[in-house]
C-alpha cells in the first residue's frame, strides 16, 4: 500500500462556518510538525499533501501558504515528495461565483430545463480552461486545447507511468 499523507483540505478560506480555518494560522505549523513525525519512519507514506482543493489556492496569498507549508515539510523530512492538489474551479469560485449565477439565471429564463443543464455544464467547462474566463468562451478546436501537466512542488514532474522516476 502506497499513502499520500494529507495535511488540509483548509488554509484561510473557510468551507464551513467554525471550522479549522480560523485556527489554521495558529496551529498549521504545530500539526505539520505532527503529521511528519508521526510518518517519517513509514515506509509506506510516500509523499505528503499540503492541501487539497484548498479555495486560498487561487490567489497570491494562497501561494505564499503553499511556498510556506512546502518548505515546511520539505525541512522536517527531504525525503519525500510534496504536493498540493488543486482544482481551478474550486481555487476560483470566490471570483467567478457572481458571473455564474448571472450567466445561469439568464439562461433559465430562456430555455428550459435540459436545454439549461447543457448550457450550465458549457459554462463550467468555461469556467474550469485554463484558457477562457466565464465571459470569454474558449475555442473548442484541436488546436486550442492542451493536455495539464502535473508538477510536484519540488519542481519533478512525474512521467506518463505516473511515477516521478519513470518505475
Amino acid at each position: 500500500m502506497l499513502v499520500v499523507d494529507e495535511a488540509f483540505d483548509m488554509w484561510t478560506k473557510g468551507k464551513n462556518p467554525f471550522d479549522y480555518s480560523l485556527a489554521f494560522p495558529e496551529w498549521w505549523e504545530r500539526d505539520i510538525e505532527a503529521m511528519v513525525a508521526k510518518d517519517i519512519n513509514r515506509p509506506s507514506v510516500v509523499m505528503y499533501s499540503i492541501g487539497n482543493e484548498v479555495l486560498d489556492a487561487g490567489n497570491a496569498l494562497g501561494a505564499r501558504w503553499g511556498r510556506r507549508l512546502a518548505e515546511k515539510v520539505r525541512a522536517l523530512d527531504p525525503t519525500r515528495f510534496v504536493t498540493n492538489g488543486i482544482s481551478g474551479f474550486v481555487a476560483t469560485i470566490s471570483d467567478i461565483l457572481p458571473e455564474f449565477r448571472a450567466q445561469a439565471g439568464e439562461l433559465s429564463t430562456q430555455v428550459g430545463v435540459n436545454d439549461l443543464m447543457s448550457q450550465l455544464g458549457d459554462l463550467m467547462d468555461q469556467i474550469s480552461s485554463p484558457t477562457s474566463s466565464p465571459t470569454r468562451p474558449r475555442s473548442r478546436t484541436p488546436s486550442s486545447t492542451s493536455s495539464a501537466t502535473t508538477t510536484l512542488t519540488n519542481g519533478i514532474s512525474p512521467t506518463r507511468s505516473g511515477s516521478p522516476t519513470g518505475c
